[in-house]
């Protein structure tokens, strides 16, 4: 999976703002609108955070697996990734 980052935009940006307002990572101030900007970044920090991760504000692989885990089952980003800007 590609990481999702500042700037990046599309399907897949959506469904992990989804994703971060359903647990509850910054999810007052996400809009799931697409593009990945500075709200979507601090609640990926959260997440990254709660999960004992680095706080680096970029989703992939880790990210994706303890996502996988707290969701309790495989979280399919699978063709919703493009290339992130």
């Amino acid at each position: 999976m590609e990481s999702l980052k500042f700037g990046s935009e599309g399907p897949a940006v959506r469904f992990l703002q989804v994703l971060l307002k359903g647990l509850e990572c910054n999810h007052q101030n996400i809009i799931p609108d697409g593009k990945f900007g500075q709200q979507t970044a601090l609640g990926v920090r959260e997440l990254q955070e709660r999960f004992g991760l680095p706080k680096t504000g970029e989703f992939w692989g880790p990210e994706h697996e303890k996502l996988n885990e707290a969701m309790g089952g495989y979280v399919d980003f699978h063709g919703l990734v493009q290339n992130p800007k």
